[in-house]
């Protein structure tokens, strides 16, 4: 969703002291059923205190930019150690490719311009450019390939819409929501372009073998994520309507109800409230593996469905996003004069929450 866009100009300026993205290889194709989940966890979280292996390896994965430089994190590799910055200097902004190999520029950007919703697949890019910060509605789709590097193609302008709705990329296709909600599936490869009907939503979203969105009566729709032929979703997922915040990933799908997450993954048989904030409200959720980032007006979280516990990762308002393999947090220093730094770091770095007792 649309949420970066307000506060993209003081998030360039981001968290210091956090982790950093990873590559990955092709990613094979999807099945056309759903895995089977792990065995289901914690029904109830609770909240714990950040454990300094977090806070550690959080500050090993700093991306490391140069004094009076802002860098925000727009997208990465499923395990974070490959990512996607919008860098911004005096007079100039770009769109950069950061590996352990170096660094390589995607895109120079207008003085205007701002990286407004993107997604990655391991190979594939996909992001919208927002050209006026006055009028949202001015923006254009891009695609990159990463293996070939050659200049991003321009897959769409868009003069008259409302907002771009957040684009996401897997297994070589890409989906992304314009015309007041028309969904777009889209063959990376190919450029094959696919209308969707009774797409009428404010979010889509890919899991392991679906793409989601809610239909023009509230209620989840899915296609298959390889082959794009209709789906028939659990009844457990269909038979919610109201829906604010709703994504999903993996073997997971969670949506928010106020002030409270709730989680559904394969082999659970109903969803389950999974956490209830005695102040503020759940907003913004990411969902990666086992990881499910959230925000509310004051911080942003992650709950860790390993433990059936949650943590608070920034001080203060910013962003964190799960990923498949990681995760990203980042966040506005407070100091103009000393811009944070993002951080991006793989799971395998980041040990289970403790465990609620």
């Amino acid at each position: 969703m649309l949420r970066r866009i307000a506060t993209l100009s003081v998030l360039v300026l981001a968290l210091a002291g956090c982790a950093g993205p990873a590559a990955n290889p092709p990613p094979t194709e999807p099945k056309a059923t759903p895995p089977t989940a792990a065995a289901p966890q914690a029904t109830k979280f609770c909240k714990v205190d950040l454990p300094e292996s977090w806070r550690s390896a959080l500050t090993a994965g700093t991306l490391h930019t140069d004094p009076g430089v802002g860098e925000y994190v727009v997208a990465a590799s499923d395990d974070a150690t490959q990512t996607f910055v919008q860098v911004t200097r005096t007079g100039a902004r770009t769109l950069d490719f950061v590996t352990t190999g170096g660094r390589t520029t995607v895109m120079t950007l207008g003085v205007n311009d701002e990286v407004v919703e993107s997604s990655f697949d391991g190979r594939w890019l996909v992001f919208a450019v927002a050209h006026n910060p006055a009028n949202l509605s001015l923006w254009s789709l891009y695609v990159w390939d990463s293996q070939t590097r050659a200049a991003p193609k321009r897959v769409v302008d868009n003069t008259t819409d409302a907002p771009l709705i957040r684009p996401v990329a897997q297994h070589g296709k890409a989906a992304w929501l314009s015309n007041g909600g028309q969904l777009h599936f889209y063959d990376l490869a190919s450029g094959k372009d696919t209308v969707l009907a009774d797409a009428h939503a404010a979010t889509v979203f890919f899991t392991n073998s679906w793409l989601v969105w809610p239909g023009s009566d509230g209620r989840l729709r899915a296609i298959d994520a390889a082959a794009g032929t209709p789906v028939t979703l659990p009844a457990a997922l269909t038979a919610e309507t109201s829906l604010p915040y709703v994504t999903g990933g993996g073997d997971t799908i969670v949506w928010t109800n106020g002030n409270t997450l709730v989680g559904w993954r394969n082999g659970w048989t109903a969803p389950r409230q999974l956490i209830t904030l005695d102040k503020g409200l759940i907003q913004w959720p990411h969902v990666g593996g086992d990881l499910v980032s959230f925000g509310d007006t004051m911080a942003y979280f992650v709950a860790d469905i390993r433990g059936g516990s949650y943590v608070q990762v920034t001080p203060q308002a910013g962003d964190a996003r799960a990923l498949p393999g990681g995760l990203i947090v980042q966040y506005y220093s407070g100091d103009k004069t000393k811009p944070g730094q993002p951080s991006a770091v793989g799971i395998a770095k980041l040990p289970a929450l403790p465990a609620c007792h």
